[in-house]
């Protein structure tokens, strides 16, 4: 298996429209648990709702590595919040953003946008990671958990 040319290192939070990526990490299962076992959005993703919150914290553990176990891939994660201005700001976390990037910058991208939010959010993200990482994607799929793949 071919190996990525540079270490993923930390990734920064990203500016994307009206939208913050946040890097994903552990800590933010809890955050997005409810909004990800709405099972009106396994309608159009092929995966069950995470069970328990325990089990989603261990795979953005391992997905926060932002590497592959073999090397191959760089995985860029994000939690997609909508930007806000002022001291009362809240997080609004809105839904996720997920990018694997193959040896030969070609990339994966899916996202899932929560059911609250599936009316004008759609593309705001997308395109963020590999814009800004250098890390990113020459040519890339999609696959939008919102209905609109």
């Amino acid at each position: 298996m071919e190996q990525l040319a540079d270490p993923v290192g930390e990734e920064t939070p990203l500016e994307a429209g009206r939208l913050s990526l946040e890097p994903l990490l552990p800590e933010h299962a809890r955050l997005l648990y409810q909004d990800l076992t709405d099972g009106r959005l396994y309608r159009f993703i092929p995966t069950n709702a995470p069970e328990p919150v325990e089990a989603l914290e261990n795979r953005y553990r391992k997905l926060s590595s932002r590497i592959s176990p073999d090397g191959s891939e760089t995985w860029l994660n994000f939690v997609m919040r909508l930007r806000q201005d002022g001291a009362r700001a809240q997080a609004i976390y809105v839904g996720t953003l997920e990018a694997t990037v193959y040896p030969d910058r070609s990339a994966y991208i899916a996202y899932t946008v929560f059911v609250l939010f599936w009316r004008g959010l759609r593309e705001g993200g997308l395109h963020a990671p590999a814009e800004t990482s250098g890390r990113g994607p020459r040519h890339a799929g999609r696959d939008g958990g919102d209905g609109h793949a």
